[in-house]
């Protein structure tokens, strides 16, 4: 009589790898269950392709005047045509994708994104179409929609941001977030301005708002999403992240420094400012190199984009 080994499946039918339960997807580590709808992050980055071709229309048609007067009205509405309808748009349809991710924590509400969106995308063009042409008061609405806009996400990413497991992606982006927060804050105070003209929008406090978005907003949340990126695609196991984490504290430490400094045109502060932002970048560049030389993987076409 054969016996049959236990290790044989009774069926022969079904194999022992049939009986694995299939994987979650690699990109989700705690599984699915807390990743918002595709139409979710497709509609934020859809919006700000739209705003990335209008980005390109509306620099054509100010260049004369972002050369010779940066401040004109038409230049200020193409800058905020990039800041908000191309490339702040397409970060926090990012962040509401990879926040849920990293923390294994589903956004409070996949309504208030949606949300989210539609108060995106009104500000994006309520603020520039003030800027260029008016009347005065699409600025300041556009500001007020902004805010609240804005409010609504932090309080939606809050869910997953409160995770303690996150390592420093996590941490970056609840800096970015509170940076972001701080630069509409700034914002709504420079647009409720030009009509009660409380003080005079100097060169020093416009570039204080400017370095608050563009290092504290986008650069620390570009910082914390490529920590978490960069050793996926290239399947590297580095032995730490430890360069990673100092640049993603030292910009946290540098920009207010220098964002305080040029708001109050205090030269030493802001300057002490700019060398911990710069320490911090480098710091950056030495994660991808730590990166690039555990890779398990040959450079490709892809890489070339990465590293640009």
């Amino acid at each position: 009589v054969a016996i049959q080994p236990p290790d044989t499946p009774a069926n022969p039918a079904v194999t022992p790898a049939a009986r694995v339960p299939p994987m979650a997807a690699p990109f989700a580590p705690g599984g699915t269950s807390a990743v918002p709808p595709a139409s979710v992050p497709l509609g934020f980055l859809a919006a700000a392709g739209v705003g990335l071709c209008l980005f390109g229309f509306a620099v054509w048609f100010a260049a004369d005047r972002i050369v010779e007067s940066p401040t004109h009205p038409g230049a200020i509405a193409a800058v905020h045509v990039g800041m908000l309808a191309f490339l702040t748009t397409a970060v926090l349809g990012a962040a509401h994708q990879f926040t849920p991710v990293v923390a294994r924590r589903p956004l409070r509400s996949v309504r208030a994104a949606r949300l989210t969106l539609v108060g995106m995308v009104l500000t994006a063009w309520l603020l520039p179409s003030g800027f260029a042409h008016g009347p005065e008061g699409l600025v300041l609405a556009g500001g007020v929609v902004g805010a609240l806009t804005v409010l609504l996400a932090a309080w939606n990413l809050s869910g997953p941001l409160s995770a303690r497991d996150g390592g420093v992606p996590l941490v970056g982006l609840r800096l970015s977030i509170t940076f972001l927060v701080l630069t509409v804050a700034f914002g709504v105070v420079y647009a409720v301005d030009r009509q009660a003209g409380w003080f005079p929008l100097l060169p020093h406090r416009v570039l204080a708002h400017a370095h608050l978005g563009l290092l504290g907003w986008l650069g620390i949340t570009y910082v914390a999403v490529a920590e978490k990126l960069w050793p996926m695609f290239l399947l590297a196991h580095r032995p730490t992240a430890r360069a990673g984490a100092w640049a993603v504290g030292l910009l946290g430490a540098g920009v207010p420094l220098l964002a305080v400094g040029l708001l109050f045109a205090v030269t030493p502060l802001a300057t002490v400012g700019g060398v911990v932002t710069v320490a911090g970048l480098g710091c950056h560049l030495t994660s991808l190199g730590t990166v690039v030389r555990h890779r398990r993987r040959p450079l490709e076409l892809l890489h070339g984009f990465l590293f640009v």
